[in-house]
């Protein structure tokens, strides 16, 4: 079947050096179990130049309440044509357990799903197979933690329109939509970190504001993970919505959205888009507080603007070549985007309009920081392991 690949993982086998594993998300609506929305390849040949394995794969999406609907996912009497989901039911993104032994499926309608990957972990898989995933949930749907979906029940089935999203307020259609990003482990801890990310109307007419941010799941119970708590910046409140920050450039051509983070014992660094990079303190996973930030000053002119995230103001050559650094619309043309990655106690962060930036943490718990040789979000590379050790 042909995929398509979004986000990856790499794990390398913490007892063989030289086994690796490629966890690549495949984003499907489909429910047939033979699509995949999640591929596992083995590359451990590749530097000898070896071929590449499928090792594993897995699709959920038929244990979702609602998805056996004749008008899943899609239903021609909604305004915009899409049955419940909202046409958001895929795996998005994972982050595995150092040991490989679980897996973290951030699914953007369908919210967190906690996988059993030991098989894969162990390396009982006879050679020549492939690794059915479909059965090793260790998260029903229907038991799954939920934010922003309305009913907020995980056993319910999600409305039709607006997708089944929170309501914001009086109105047709709503925005307050879950668009579950990544999940990744809270090293040392039974914690998951989970971000969402949300676009503005230049994507899609029912993104934009209320914009995505972070929460902390308990996963000492994997059958029933539950949110312990939340952090929102001030973009993020619905008060928000509609203030004088709530510009049309903005609403249309930002995202103060959370994306990809790197997770401590008590700290999570997140790219946070138009927000820049965030530390947040999560020692205490019921009350998150922001432990330090860094917004760069945008470049004044740039060959190529992302057309989805730092657009406008400018509207004539002149101002495109001018602009006047002083708007506010200006002030937010930041896109922080990848896995903060940490070396020798400095971080290196990547805004993709505006280059890379390396910097170091002097917050709450920079110790955690400071004590670090090699460690990425997206791998168990450098001192993944041995933090994780501690749980």
């Amino acid at each position: 079947v042909a995929v398509k690949p979004h986000e990856m993982f790499l794990w390398v086998d913490p007892k063989n050096g030289n086994r690796a594993l490629l966890f690549l998300s495949t984003p499907a609506l489909e429910t047939d179990p033979a699509t995949p929305n999640l591929v596992v390849i083995d590359i451990s040949q590749v530097p000898k130049g070896g071929a590449v394995t499928e090792v594993a794969e897995g699709n959920w999406n038929n244990r979702f309440p609602g998805t056996d609907q004749a008008n899943y996912p899609f239903d021609a009497a909604s305004p915009d044509g899409c049955g419940p989901y909202d046409c958001n039911l895929f795996v998005h993104s994972m982050g595995v357990k150092p040991d490989g032994s679980r897996t973290y499926l951030a699914l953007e309608a369908g919210h967190f799903l906690v996988l059993d990957t030991s098989d894969l972990a162990n390396n009982t898989i006879p050679p020549g197979t492939v690794l059915s995933l479909n059965d090793k949930l260790l998260t029903d749907p229907t038991n799954r933690p939920v934010w922003l979906q309305d009913p907020l029940d995980p056993a319910a089935v999600p409305g039709v329109f607006p997708g089944g999203c929170a309501r914001q307020g009086p109105g047709p259609s709503s925005k307050d939509c879950p668009n579950s990003h990544s999940a990744v482990q809270v090293l040392g801890r039974r914690l998951a970190l989970s971000t969402d990310e949300v676009y503005g109307t230049f994507t899609f007419d029912n993104q934009g504001c209320r914009w995505g941010w972070a929460r902390l799941i308990d996963v000492a119970d994997p059958a029933h993970p539950s949110i312990t708590g939340e952090f929102l910046l001030d973009q993020n409140q619905l008060s928000f919505c509609g203030s004088a920050g709530d510009t049309a450039v903005s609403e249309q051509f930002r995202s103060f959205s959370t994306h990809n983070p790197t997770v401590f014992r008590d700290l999570a660094l997140i790219d946070w888009h138009s927000n820049g990079f965030q530390a947040i303190d999560i020692s205490d996973p019921a009350h998150p507080s922001q432990g330090g930030f860094f917004r760069p000053t945008p470049i004044p002119v740039v060959a190529n603007e992302d057309p989805g995230l730092s657009q406008g103001p400018a509207t004539t050559v002149d101002q495109l070549l001018h602009p006047d650094v002083n708007d506010p619309d200006f002030k937010t043309k930041i896109v922080m985007w990848s896995y903060p990655i940490i070396k020798d106690g400095l971080i290196y962060v990547i805004d993709v309009r505006n280059g890379l930036f390396i910097l170091r943490y002097t917050g709450p718990h920079a110790d955690e920081v400071n004590e670090i040789e090699f460690l990425e979000g997206n791998s168990n590379l450098g001192d993944a392991v041995d933090l994780d050790e501690q749980d």
